[in-house]
């Protein structure tokens, strides 16, 4: 009887040990699991650690170009010239390799991250001035009617566009003369285009927008109004209103790609008409390719000193054009008179 009660007992020591051993094991694994998250998840203390870290040396390269730019102020007597910044941001990083990026309005700068300092001493995260020391920004160029920009793009390339306008009038002939504002992709005996143009009609200037013939859209000139045109591979927008698909680009073209000149269309959009533009302001003109890629990002401005235009030109100071991002040049007139120039940026 003895005997029997052992195994009995035996029988369910063991029962209860490997149950014990699977709770066990379930339970350490529930807690491995939990403990990895700690560490290492999103919110986990690795993740926070290296966050700490990194955020304690972002703080220490701040400080440093902080006490950079004060020590250029001090040495300049309250300016700062490109030669005391670069010797300042030298001795605090311990790198004679530094040398700043000089801009309109200030200074660029990279170390871990990209920063800004402005002429008064103000510094500010990221790549904020767009153009080289020599000229500066404004919000618009404006056309009287009779200056324009040969953009000098191959209409085989450009595909795509981004640019922000108003619209005044322009200067030409009904049902003879197109202004080409923005894109033109052109062959007036297959009747096969795709463009925006600035259209003379009985009613008054508008813009219009024209594909493989019919016209899609046609917006009465409006001096008040400022127009956001984007057309990619989504289609055409103006102003958010989706006007179209994208069309399919045509090739072999020829002609000028120009901003605010018009287009005598009876010669197959290969002249520009003298002494007749559109009369309005372009704020910014983007132009990319079938991939999307860049090819010009015309931003106006003027120089501030005598530079060299995209045609290899010496201009004088004060200068009004569009200045290329891309290419790093400055497009001037080709018309007659001036540009007009918007406020500074």
């Amino acid at each position: 009887m003895k005997i029997l009660e052992l195994r009995e007992n035996v029988k369910n020591s063991n029962g209860i040990t490997l149950v014990t051993l699977v709770i066990s094991i379930i339970v350490l694994l529930i807690l491995a699991t939990v403990t990895i998250q700690t560490l290492t998840g999103n919110n986990g203390l690795l993740t926070k650690a290296e966050t700490a870290v990194q955020s304690n040396k972002d703080s220490q390269e701040l400080e440093k170009i902080k006490l950079a730019v004060s020590s250029a102020q001090l040495a300049g007597q309250g300016s700062i010239t490109t030669d005391n910044l670069n010797g300042e941001l030298r001795a605090n990083f311990s790198d004679n390799s530094i040398n700043v990026d000089e801009k309109s309005g200030g200074w660029f700068f990279k170390k871990n991250k990209e920063y800004t300092i402005f002429d008064d001493g103000k510094i500010q995260e990221g790549n904020l001035l767009l153009l080289p020391k020599e000229y500066q920004q404004v919000e618009y160029l404006e056309s009287s009617g009779i200056q324009w920009i040969n953009t000098k793009l191959d209409y085989n390339n450009c595909h795509f566009f981004d640019i922000k306008i108003l619209m005044k009038s322009f200067r030409g002939t009904k049902d003879t003369h197109w202004g080409g504002i923005f894109i033109n992709r052109f062959d007036w005996n297959a009747n096969k285009s795709f463009g925006i143009q600035a259209y003379l009609k009985d009613n008054g200037e508008e813009f219009i927008v024209v594909k493989d013939g019919e016209l899609l859209a046609e917006y009465q000139a409006n001096k008040n109004v400022i127009y956001t045109l984007k057309y990619d591979n989504d289609g055409l927008y103006i102003n958010n209103d989706k006007i179209c698909n994208r069309g399919i680009g045509l090739q072999n073209l020829p002609g000028y790609f120009p901003l605010f000149g018009l287009i005598d269309r009876s010669v197959n959009a290969s002249k520009i008409l003298d002494g007749e533009a559109m009369i309005g302001q372009i704020y910014y003109a983007k132009f990319y390719n079938n991939n999307g890629v860049a090819l010009k990002k015309f931003i106006p401005c003027y120089s501030t000193v005598t530079v060299t235009n995209a045609d290899g030109v010496q201009v004088p100071a004060n200068t009004k054009g569009m200045y290329d991002l891309v290419e790093g040049k400055f497009y001037t007139n080709q018309g007659t008179g001036e540009f007009i120039a918007g406020p500074d940026v």
